[in-house]
This record gives C-alpha cells, structure tokens and sequence, in this order.
C-alpha cells in the first residue's frame, strides 16, 4: 500500500474505514484486506508524533475492538496511539488448552480491572530467544507499581498452575497431536517465564525446572512437549543471579534426553563457568544447594516439633517426628492444624533433596570418565562445606597423593578419620592432590579387598564405585586396533536403546524405514574436556513391516565402537592410546544398553520375530556373562547364603539353579530368562507374576545402588523354590507341558 493514499487525516480514515464497512457486511473478507499494510502506513505516519489527530484515534479504537484476537496487530495500533492510547484488555485464548481458562481465572483473583495488563501485554512480545536489558528494565518498571509481595505470590500460583497442567490430546485419522498450551499462550508464558528470574528466589528455580522437565517430557510422535516453554524456564534459570538457578541447569542438564536442548543447557553451562574462571565440573560444584544435613540426617523446627529428613539414598529419604524425647512417623495433628505453610515448605524440601541427590549421583557417576583431579584444599572448601556433597563424599573411596601424583594412597571417610582399605587410620598431611578412585586402574586383589571392606561394614555406597564394573582392552582388540567389536552383533529395541543412550549422556538419532540410503548411524557422545568423540555404531535392520507407526525401525543391530580425535579432524584413535578409565566406562556404557534394550531380556520374546530374532534370543540367554553379569554373580555368590532357599539354590557359572518341588530351573544372570530342565524349555514369568517377592529383594542389603536385574533373578527365584504354590496359570501351563 502507497503512502500517498495516505496523505491526510481524512484520506486514512476513509480508507480504514472501507476496510471496517467491508468487514460488516462481510466479516472473513477483511482477511483478504491488507491490513497489516495499512497499520505499518500508521506506523510510519504517526512514528515521531506523541499522538494521532482525535478522528484517526477514533478510527483505530475501533479497530482495536474489531482485532481484539490479533495480539500483534493490537499492540502496532497502540503504539500508534501514543498519548491517546488506553491499556487494552488482555485474554488468555480458552477452549484450546487446559491453561487458558484458569489462567484467566488466577489474573482476575489478584489482580482489579486491568491492572496487570501491561505487564501481560509486555510479556507477549518475548519473540527472540533471550531477553535484551531494555525488555528486562521495562518488565522492571511495570511491576514497580503493583507491589513486589503481590506480584511474588502471584508468579508462584502461576508457575504452579503450569506444572499441573495436563496436556491436550487431539486424536486425528494417522496419530494423536499432543498440545500443552495454545501459541498466543505460550508466547505470553514465554515472557511471564522470563520476569521470573528478576526475582531470583530458589523456590522460583525449582518450579522453573519442574516445569522444564514437564515442558521437555517426550510424547508420541512429537518429541518434546513444549519447547518454547522449556527453552523460556532454561533462559529464565540462566538469568537468575543466584547459585540456585545454575544449580537446577546443572541438575536439568543430566535429566534432559533430547540432544538439542542438552547441548543448550551443556552451552550456558560452559559459558558461566567461563565468566566464573573455573571448570565445568567447578561451577556444577559450586551450584549444589545446600540442605544443613548433619551426615545424613536434615532437621527443621516446625512449632513444639522437630521434623527429621534422613537421607537413605539418592533419591529416597524418610521422614520422622521428634518432641522431647518421644519420636513418631506420622505428622502430628497440631503440626497440621497449626503449621500448614511451613509444613508444605518442608514435604517442598523433602522432595528437593531427593531430586538433587539423584542429579548428583548421575553427574559423579558419568563424570567417573573424565578421571577428575581436583586440590586437597579445594575438595575442603567446596564438598566438605556443601552438606549433600559432603554425603557422597563420605561414602566414595578417594586416591590422595602428593603435588606431582606420587605417593598415592586410597582412603575412605570412616569414624570421622580417613581409613585405608585394612580400616587403619591415615594422615594426609602433604598431599595436595585427590581423584575418585577407580577400580580399573588397581589390580584386582585390591578391587576385592575394598569389595570386602564395604560388605563388612555394610557400607552402601551412593553409586557402584567398588563393586564397579571394568573393562579393559583385550587381545582381540589389540588386533583389531582402532575399533572394538566387544558390544557387536546384538538386536535392541531402538526407542528403549535410544532412551537409555541419551540417559547416559549420548546423541542418536532413530533410524527410520522410508527410503533415504542411511543403513548407519553413529550414536556419540563428545568429551571436550578430553578432546575426544566416542561412536557407537548402529545399524538398521530391514525386517519387512517392523516399524512403527511414523516409519521408525523398532529394531537395531549394534557395531563396533571407536573413538575419534577431536583435534586432529576426527581422526579414528588407537584403542592403546585411549585412557582405562574412558574405555572402561564407554564399553560400559555400551554394555548397560546391549543388557537392557536386547530383545533377550524380554520374558515375552521367546516365540516372536523372524529367524535371526529366535537364534539371537536363544542364543543371548546361555551366553557368556558380559562385565555386568560378572558383577551381578559376584553379588549372588554373597546374597543367595544369606536368603531362605539357600538350601535349594545356587549359583554357578552362568546361571542361579534352582529346586523346585515340581521342576530344576536355571535363571541366567545376565539376561534374567528362565531354562526348565532337563530340556533347557524356556519359561516366561510375567513381572506381575513374582512381584510380591520383588519387595523382599530389595530389602536386602547391597553394597550399591540397585541392580533391577538382580532384584528380578532373586525375586524369581524365591518365586520358582515354591513353585507347588504357583496359582497363575500362565505359569501353571507351561510347568506342566
């Protein structure tokens, strides 16, 4: 549209006007109108005049009434207004979501008239991926007048609000769309999400990241949720100017599976410890909240009680209740009654400490590869200050040495004293350096006399570090020299595979059945600290209509592993030249997903699939055990004495065998599959089957954190000893054929 058509006063409202009047008559034809032209012609008229002449403002009220729905187009014409323009209404579009409506009905509950409106008109125009200062200072200025505690209680209803609300699904012919908030909401969220991190509170960071996992949780068909809303909580996190917000990135940073976002958290990560001068490792240190744990153990004074938060696990914690000398586990009615804020304050930390311990139990656990070293004078200020490190580190065996890495020795935190593995106290006096102790760099007489020390004890560490699994390189991969084929030739379920891998910190990419030539694809995972990228080869299998609904394969093969050099190009590295410990853990790695997404660890497989299926499955559950399997039968070997059908089973090379009164069985400790003798006839047991016996297993004492494996072979176990009083007759029938 000309700016000459809009010489005048006179000649835009007669114009505007046209558009209006068409749109009477007919109301869709203003659509082919072009409006949007005619509001940038206003725009360029009106830029360097306070406001518009009185019959122009009229004409663009109403268009304001007639474009309501249009959020854009109503915030062009207000800033053409000027002077003259009124704070317009603001609506979260309903009947689309679940959000809309209530989120309407929680503006309306604090908030009189239009007053939040600016703010919310504001938010909507958070279209970039980052707020600049100038939109942070204006989101500033809005809020001045409505009150910080005001405002404050109402962000914390709405980010309430947003984590509990469920999703929309929308069935059509093919698949089912999954919508979590309509757009026009999800741009105003954006914003809303951003003003967030100015008030820079720890409860705000945890809902943010409760809401990122919810926004990032991957559904049919799609893959994540809501990414807009899940980059606006990493964005709002990385604003916020205390340790907590980049203490919930670091925590996000191990949960999150898809591999765009991760690397976009991995980014804003790397670049704060970079501001900060330290390492990434550093400034995840640095970022775990504290929780006044006493050794296990948090307290909180609620009224006439004392609230005791022990600490079992990562990720479990018990709670009790104290008065004088008297202690009980329910919450007592007065705490109840009288105390219900502070006792919702506590069940909020209860839950934050069990979600960090287990953030932090992934991170050390992978960050295992990386063979940190770190200062005696650093692990003092830094885990022996932070009360939840300070739990992990009690519980780890430690190598401390001296400033050049000699005179080393493995310690233990024990009696409130350093112990060596014969339990003797040890002074550590001019050791200056320390680093996580790893079973693959000691001999193995050393690995089982620390075995030892923890059983004795009972010790339960808060991830496998003794009882660790290893892998060293081996004869054949000496010849093969820059690959290893240790973890080929297995048939996985992809989506499982594929889950597990990005779990560990891998990138991979699901291979589809249409036609695009890829037979490969590398699942990999980068180590910049180290200069290295690791590959794990996989393979598509052409097996006829066996994909799913949008063409993905359900089933892979695996390949070789390699590792590449970072610095010279992608250069394939000789195995010899790879760190122990990196070998050992990528192999482990690979070893966890070929022993849990085989199809032979599936009870329901036995008869399914084509003929390379059936011989792979048979042939996967009297095979050799891999390194887990090693581990698990070591752990057996010491549990199996200790359990009431100690007379009626054993273990022996490859399989726990046991005596029923009907049938022998033999349970494969790697894969958990079931052989009836005397003719090896597989026996599939449903989970629901021994459940009542899984929580027996579990109960028992390891020196580690669960092994799901070995609690299912027990449980089936337990189960088969009395196999007289098996009742299921899914069971029944095949005992009996």
């Amino acid at each position: 549209m000309s700016t000459k058509l809009l010489d005048s006063p006179a000649a835009v409202v007669k114009i505007g006007r046209l558009f209006l009047d068409t749109r009477i008559r007919n109301w869709n034809i203003l659509v082919s109108w072009p409006v949007k032209k005619l509001i940038l012609q206003l725009e360029r008229r009106y830029k360097d005049v306070a406001s518009p002449e009185p019959e122009v403002v009229a004409l663009i009220n109403e268009y304001l009434v007639r474009l309501k729905d249009d959020r854009d187009l109503v915030r062009r014409l207000t800033v053409v207004l000027g002077d003259e323009a009124e704070v317009q209404d603001f609506f979260f579009v309903t009947g689309i979501d679940h959000f809309g409506k209530p989120m309407n009905a929680l503006v309306a509950s604090h908030w009189s008239g239009n007053e939040f409106a600016p703010v919310l008109h504001h938010a909507y125009t958070a279209k970039t991926g980052r707020p600049s200062a100038k939109w942070l200072t204006t989101a500033r200025e809005l809020l001045k007048p409505l009150g910080k505690s005001k405002t404050r209680s109402f962000i914390a209803e709405l980010l309430q609000l947003l984590c509990a609300t469920p999703e929309t699904v929308q069935e059509n012919n093919w698949y089912d769309h999954y919508l979590f908030l309509h757009n026009d909401n999800a741009q105003t969220v954006k914003g809303l999400l951003w003003i967030t991190s100015l008030f820079d509170e720890e409860a705000f960071s945890r809902k943010l990241s409760e809401l990122a996992a919810v926004a990032y949780r991957k559904v049919p068909n799609k893959g994540p949720l809501d990414t807009k809303t899940g980059n606006a909580c990493v964005t709002a996190l990385s604003l916020t100017k205390g340790v907590h917000g980049i203490s919930q990135l670091a925590g996000l940073a191990y949960r999150i599976k898809q591999t765009g976002i991760r690397n976009k958290v991995d980014k804003i990560l790397r670049e704060v410890a970079e501001k900060k001068g330290v390492s990434r490792q550093e400034i995840e240190d640095l970022s775990v909240m504290e929780f006044n744990l006493s050794g296990d153990l948090m307290e909180v004074e609620i009224g006439p009680y004392v609230a005791e938060v022990r600490l079992i696990r990562p990720g479990k914690s018990v709670m009790a209740w104290r008065r004088e000398d008297k202690t009980q586990k329910s919450i007592p009615k007065a705490v109840k009654d009288g105390f219900p804020e502070e006792l919702k304050a506590l069940k909020a930390r209860k839950k934050s400490l069990e979600r960090d311990s287990i953030n932090l139990r992934d991170r050390i656990d992978w960050a295992l590869r990386l063979n940190r070293e770190m200062t005696v004078n650093y692990f003092r200020d830094t885990w022996q200050k932070n009360s939840l490190l300070n739990f992990f580190a009690n519980r780890l065996i430690w190598l401390f040495s001296d400033a050049d890495g000699k005179n080393s020795v493995a310690v233990i935190r024990a009696n409130d004293r350093w112990e060596d593995i014969a339990g003797e106290a040890v002074d550590l006096a001019g050791r200056q350096q320390m680093r996580l102790w790893h079973p693959a760099l000691v001999s193995t007489a050393e690995v089982e006399e620390w075995r030892n020390y923890l059983l004795r004890r009972e010790v339960v560490q808060p991830l496998k570090q003794a009882f660790r699994e290893v892998y060293l390189l081996t004869a054949a991969e000496e010849r093969t020299a820059t690959y290893s084929n240790r973890m080929a030739a297995h048939i996985l379920k992809q989506h499982q595979f594929a889950t597990l891998a990005r779990g560990r910190g891998w990138a991979y990419s699901l291979i589809g059945a249409y036609d695009h030539g890829m037979e490969s694809q590398a699942c990999y995972q980068n180590l910049p600290e180290l200069g290295i990228r690791v590959e794990y080869i996989i393979l598509e299998m052409q097996d006829g209509d066996n994909y799913n609904d949008v063409g993905i394969w359900n089933y892979v093969s695996t390949d070789q592993v390699r590792f590449l050099d970072m610095r010279q190009q992608g250069e394939v590295l000789d195995l010899s030249l790879i760190p122990p410990v990196l070998l050992s853990e990528i192999l482990r790695d690979t070893d966890l997903f070929t022993g849990v997404a085989s199809i032979g660890n599936d009870d329901q497989w036995a008869d399914s699939g084509g003929e390379v299926f059936r011989s792979y499955f048979r042939e996967y559950t009297t095979r050799d055990l891999s390194g887990m399997g090693k581990n698990r039968k070591l752990a057996l070997e010491r549990l199996i004495p200790r359990l009431k059908i100690r007379n009626v089973a054993t273990v022996d090379d490859k399989f726990v065998r046991v005596t029923g009164k009907l049938r022998k069985y033999k349970i494969h400790i790697g894969s958990g599959n079931i052989l009836m003798e005397p003719n090896d006839q597989y026996l599939c047991i449903v989970p629901a089957a021994f459940s009542p016996f899984k929580k027996s297993a579990d109960k028992l004492y390891l020196p580690f954190e669960g092994d799901r494996t070995l609690s299912i072979i027990i449980s089936k176990a337990l189960l088969l000893a009395e196999d007289d009083k098996i009742t299921d007759t899914t069971i029944t029938r095949q005992l009996k054929w």
